[in-house]
Parts: C-alpha cells; sequence; structure tokens
C-alpha cells in the first residue's frame, strides 16, 4: 500500500509522507462531516509540527532521518537509532513534547484575548490537541516519546539492553494502572452502559497497542544486543542480474530463466534501480512487439544501498523502518551483491533460537 502513501513534501530534504490510513480518514471525514475533517487538518498540523521539532533536533545533531510519517493517531520520525547515545536519545525524544507544549501554550493565550467566534473555536482546538499531545507523549508509555525520554535516561547509568528492559517494565506497568483507572472509572461514573463499553473498548485496544509497541521494542533491544557484532558481509548475495543500459522484455526473460532469479537491477547515472513488478511471463513474451518492449515501461525503484561492513542490526533496523524487500550491498561505489528481507529475518530468527538454545542448557 506504500503507492498509496504520498509524499506530500520536504523538510530539510527529509520527506514527509502521509500514510494511506491517514489518508482514508481524511476522504472518510469529508464525506460524513465538514467540522469533522477540519478538526483532522488541525490534528494533522499538530503531529506534523510535533515531528518536526524531532526531526530538527536529530537534524543539528547530524543524525540521518529517513522520513516523516504520519499516521491517524500520531507520527514517527524514522532516525538512525545506531549513532544515538543516550544524550542525543533523550533530547531528541524530549523534543517533540517540549514543542507540543510551547505551541498549545502560545494558542492559549491567543484564544484568551481573542473575540468568540469560529477563529476562537478553531485556536482552542489547536490549545487542546497541543496538550493533550505533549501529556500523552510525556508518560513514560514505550515506544511513545516518554518512554524514549526514560531510556535515554537510563542508558545513562545502564547498557542498552537493561536500559530497555527497565523501561519496558515502567511502561507495562503503567499500562496496567490504566487499565485498572479504566475499569473503576467505568464502574463509579454515571454513564450510560454504551457510553461506558465504548471507553472501556478504546482504553482497552490503546493499551494493547502500548504494550505491543513495548514488547517489540524489547525484541529489537536483544536482536541488537545479540547481533551487534555481526557483519552483512556473510549474507551477501550475488544471485541478481544487473543490466547496465536498457533491456528487452525478452531479454530480462531469458536472463531470469538463465541465472534462476528475479532480482532484476538496473545501473543509471543516479543509481542503481529494482524492477519491482513485471507480468508473468507467457507466450505473449514471444510476440516481437512485446519482447521488444523496453524495461523503462515497467515500474522501477531505486535501491538504497549500505556499506559492505554494517552491521547486521542496522540493516535490519533501515530495511524495517523503511519497509525494504531488498538492500543493495557497495564496496566504495561498487555494488557486490544483494540482501533481501525475507533472507535477513531467516538469518535473525536461526540466530536468535541458537542462542537461545545455547542458553537454556
Amino acid at each position: 500500500m506504500s503507492m498509496w502513501s504520498p509524499i506530500i513534501g520536504k523538510f530539510k530534504g527529509i520527506p514527509i509522507q502521509l500514510h494511506w490510513t491517514f489518508v482514508l480518514l481524511m476522504i472518510f471525514a469529508l464525506v460524513i462531516s465538514v467540522p469533522l475533517f477540519f478538526v483532522l487538518v488541525i490534528l494533522f498540523a499538530c503531529v506534523l509540527l510535533h515531528e518536526m521539532s524531532h526531526t530538527l533536533t536529530a537534524y543539528r545533531n547530524n543524525v540521518p532521518v529517513e522520513k516523516i510519517i504520519l499516521y491517524p493517531l500520531g507520527g514517527g520520525s524514522l532516525i538512525d537509532s545506531d549513532v544515538l547515545d543516550p544524550e542525543l536519545e533523550f533530547r531528541i525524544s524530549l523534543a517533540g513534547p517540549i514543542a507540543s507544549f510551547i505551541m498549545g501554550f502560545a494558542f492559549g493565550i491567543v484564544a484568551v484575548i481573542m473575540p468568540g467566534g469560529e477563529i476562537e473555536s478553531f485556536i482552542q482546538i489547536f490549545f487542546l490537541l497541543n496538550i493533550l499531545l505533549a501529556v500523552f507523549n510525556i508518560i513514560p508509555w514505550f515506544p511513545l516519546d516518554g518512554g524514549r525520554v526514560l531510556r535515554g535516561y537510563f542508558r545513562k547509568k545502564y547498557s542498552f539492553i537493561n536500559a530497555t528492559k527497565k523501561t519496558v517494565m515502567v511502561s507495562n506497568a503503567i499500562t496496567i494502572l490504566f487499565i485498572i483507572g479504566t475499569l473503576v472509572y467505568a464502574a463509579v461514573s454515571n454513564y450510560t452502559i454504551v457510553y461506558k463499553e465504548f471507553i472501556i473498548f478504546i482504553d482497552i485496544f490503546m493499551a494493547m497497542f502500548i504494550y505491543s509497541g513495548a514488547k517489540s521494542e524489547m525484541e529489537l533491544a536483544y536482536i541488537r544486543e545479540n547481533t551487534k557484532n555481526l557483519s552483512i558481509s556473510s549474507l551477501v548475495s550475488k544471485n541478481y542480474i544487473l543490466f547496465r543500459k536498457p533491456a528487452s522484455l525478452k531479454e530480462i526473460y531469458d536472463a531470469v530463466i538463465k541465472y534462476h532469479t528475479n532480482i532484476i537491477l538496473f545501473k543509471s547515472k543516479a543509481g542503481y534501480q529494482v524492477i519491482s513488478k513485471l507480468p508473468a511471463p507467457n507466450i505473449n513474451a514471444l510476440n516481437l512487439n512485446i519482447s521488444n518492449k523496453q524495461s523503462s515501461s515497467y515500474y522501477k525503484l531505486s535501491l538504497p544501498v549500505v556499506d559492505y561492513n554494517k552491521k547486521v542490526y542496522d540493516v535490519f533496523n533501515k530495511m524495517q523502518n523503511t519497509n525494504l524487500p531488498i538492500i543493495g550491498v557497495t564496496k566504495g561505489k561498487t555494488l557486490v551483491g544483494v540482501i533481501s528481507r525475507q533472507h535477513l529475518d531467516s538469518f535473525i530468527s536461526l540466530h536468535m533460537s541458537n542462542i537461545s538454545s545455547v542458553q537454556s542448557k
């Protein structure tokens, strides 16, 4: 669905992507309620400014940022965590809530001095959403900003894996208290049964989301800890086809049959490209008109590359954050192979299983 997640602009050269679920929500809101649509536009602006503060802090500290992506319930700045020391993680994570608090405070002042009317109502919504965004993100829930701030603090005293463990414990404890608080509130409040059930459903869903996120962060920390000394050099595959000039469909099919691979790369002045989809081979491919059709007429994607000496976790994290199915590996400016997401996932799973087997003995 990435093709439905449009790039809507750039900030400091970093792409800003609107996730397809946000696009769908905006269309749905516009159909059922124009006021709801405008509220979502305001929420979009608040989340964007929140994420831009993370990105700006990272940018000023020379930390690579892949992109900013906006979801219906928030956003994310995909930051290269490999270069984050404890202090940087603390500062970059804290930048978002601070920015939201400042914006909320500013809009609150404007709302007080502005005369009544529709504009004041929108200013009040800006104020409320920014304050809620700041408060929600400062709670030490993992993997939200507050959890990352807490881990950055713990990392000043403990190793990365132990800091993550302690942060996850705090996050899970808050999640349990949150669920208990929801149930107590539903029991003592005078609202209707339907409203109480709705509140319980929303809060339980949120708690499950937070718990799942914390669990994923713990798994990533274990992977990072146990693969930090492993290089990707042993994972590089040469099972691909590289064309250095435009090729016809027949030439591509002939190469696929000869070399038994469907990874098709092209070298251009801009770098390497990979054909993401070709029509299934059939008898029509032998037709002269089709077989002479140039590969440029098919959908090609830019192939990201990493250095041959990169560590396994760095590449895994990059492919996971950007949803890459394949990545190129270079020595200097020369392509020496590729790594597929499937191959990398299998290697990590096998490696982690072996470690678990050794530890259980």
